[in-house]
């Protein structure tokens, strides 16, 4: 979309109206609104520059913000508020304005996909400019790196675009080394066809070797960026590389040269009505001076010394303006900033609150464990003692009436084993229904108890379901080689329902152990059941009691 606004910029201007008229018309016959809107603000974009209707173009692009704010179209959204933001940024007097608008932008398509928003690699490489244009190079910086990072690039702005803007930011810090190493990797990315463009990144080069030092390098490459500068009628660039000479050429003691090239940048300056270029005259006016100095000319070297004072309260009265600037940008930017600290605090605040109640109710878990476990220990402690006892005071007879009166007296415990921890648990959810009291059977002492254990468990994790295979292949030995041969296609988890149906157990108690509701556990025994394609609720009993 940006590529068609630089090609309609290039038709005059009634031709250039007609065609994007055309296919404004065109999108709303396809009642394709996004791409209408988007042709909208390639007709506000060439009435703003073309035309020169400043305000009406302004307007217009505030009313499509306005209109698509609350839509799904973000992208309009996004291309609309950069637009605008350029069109302030051109006016050192609005330039806040055309920040809080092209960082509105930015927060919008930052994240968005290139090959969605094509227009990503420019808008970034124009924040970056802007950026550079207001001495903030370490922001300028970071967009024109997060332009070389957006793929695809589009042709506007070039690669090498990017890396040479990226080697003046580097370059008006000091730091050279990096500046060179960018402005390199500009002149990479260029063709033969570029060779003006090539011209200009030897010069920047050129203007590096020489804070360098290296002006034996430097030289040849700043008559290059000249000679491509004037081709293309870029007065200001070669005005630069000019004045930039002749200072090397006085360091190294040729007064004449250093004169007559100085001289010429002077004049390029003036002939081309440059005079208002407070910068690059800043540069020419004091080298002026000191070549004047060395060639014993005192009196114009006094004078370029009067005008470069003048010059410098010129540029010192623009840096204010662009100072100002720069802090009402950072005002927007810090309140924005501050905004999403608020929010990101108050994240965190959610998530403390989230986690405490978390945590307290992981604490009351365990200490209902904690009891239940010390239960559990009285019980098989009492247990065992018991069974000491009758297995010395008792004969083969009396040992069989103690087991099952033992079995009573543990059925017994265990029954109020369970109320005790309903209790305990009903403090924390009413959710939990009693358990039920499992029947017992008069069994040997060891299946008994081993009973006990697998009535008692809870299959969570795996390693309590090894636990609970160990012990229920003491009671019913050879189960699960008989089962796996008679039902070879059981899920692991329809495994554990059978192992637990084979002991009878009520729904109640299977949720219980396998951490699970009730309703599930009716509900796993159906899919059983139609999976093994039994016909009524009971042949499931007892086709698990054959095994």
């Amino acid at each position: 979309m940006d590529s068609i606004n630089q090609q309609f910029l290039k038709l005059d201007t009634a031709g250039a109206e007609k065609e994007i008229q055309m296919l404004i018309n065109w999108a709303g016959e396809m009642k394709d609104e996004s791409l209408a809107y988007s042709f909208l603000i390639i007709k506000y974009n060439y009435s703003f520059h073309k035309k020169k209707d400043k305000s009406g173009a302004v307007e217009g692009l505030k009313t499509i913000i306005d209109r698509v704010h609350n839509s799904n179209m973000v992208d309009i959204e996004a291309q609309a508020m950069a637009t605008l933001g350029d069109f302030y940024l051109g006016d050192y007097n609005t330039s806040a304005i055309g920040f809080d608008y092209a960082l509105k932008a930015y927060d919008i398509y930052a994240h968005m996909d290139p090959g969605k928003f094509p227009g990503k690699s420019l808008y970034l490489f124009n924040l970056g400019i802007n950026h550079l244009r207001f001495k903030d190079y370490a922001n300028g910086k970071r967009y024109f790196i997060e332009a070389i990072h957006c793929k695809p690039i589009y042709k506007v702005p070039k690669a090498f675009n990017i890396y040479n803007a990226i080697g003046l930011c580097y370059r008006n810090v000091g730091q050279y080394d990096s500046a060179e190493n960018f402005f390199k990797q500009a002149y990479a990315h260029t063709t033969p066809s570029d060779s003006t463009w090539r011209g200009i990144i030897g010069g920047n080069i050129g203007i590096t070797y020489y804070y360098l030092g290296r002006y034996k390098e430097a030289k040849p490459l700043l008559e290059s960026d000249v000679k491509a500068s004037l081709a293309r009628n870029q007065i200001v660039n070669a005005a630069k590389s000019l004045a930039i000479l002749g200072d090397i050429y006085l360091i190294q003691n040729d007064k004449k040269k250093a004169l007559e090239l100085l001289q010429q940048s002077y004049d390029l300056i003036f002939e081309g009505n440059k005079r208002n270029d407070y910068e690059t005259l800043q540069q020419i006016y004091p080298r002026l001076a000191k070549v004047y100095a060395a060639n014993g000319d005192l009196q114009k070297a006094y004078a370029f010394m009067d005008s470069a004072m003048i010059v410098r309260d010129s540029v010192t009265n623009q840096k204010n303006v662009m100072k100002l600037a720069r802090v009402q940008q950072k005002q927007e930017q810090d309140k924005y900033e501050a905004e999403v600290q608020q929010l990101n605090d108050q994240k965190r605040l959610h998530g403390v609150i989230r986690n405490s109640l978390i945590g307290g109710i992981v604490l009351l878990a365990v200490i209902a464990l904690l009891f239940i476990n010390r239960q559990r220990l009285k019980n098989n402690q009492r247990e065992q003692q018991l069974l000491a006892e009758k297995e010395i005071a008792e004969s083969k007879q009396q040992l069989a009436q103690a087991d099952l009166q033992s079995a009573s007296r543990q059925l017994g415990d265990f029954t109020r084993n369970i109320q005790e921890k309903n209790e305990l648990i009903e403090k924390f959810s009413a959710e939990i229904e009693r358990l039920q009291a499992l029947p017992c059977s008069i069994e040997l002492p060891d299946t008994r108890e081993n009973l006990m254990k697998l009535q008692q468990s809870t299959i969570l994790t795996e390693d309590q379901w090894e636990d609970f295979r160990t012990v229920f292949e003491k009671v019913h030995s050879g189960f699960f080689i008989r089962l796996r041969e008679k039902l070879p296609d059981l899920s692991p988890a329809e495994i554990r329902f059978v192992a637990l149906s084979k002991l009878r157990l009520h729904n109640k108690e299977m949720a219980g152990i396998l951490g699970i509701s009730t309703d599930a556990v009716r509900m796993n025994r159906h899919r059983l059941r139609k999976k093994l394609e039994l016909p009524e609720e009971d042949s499931l009993e007892n086709l698990i009691e054959t095994i």
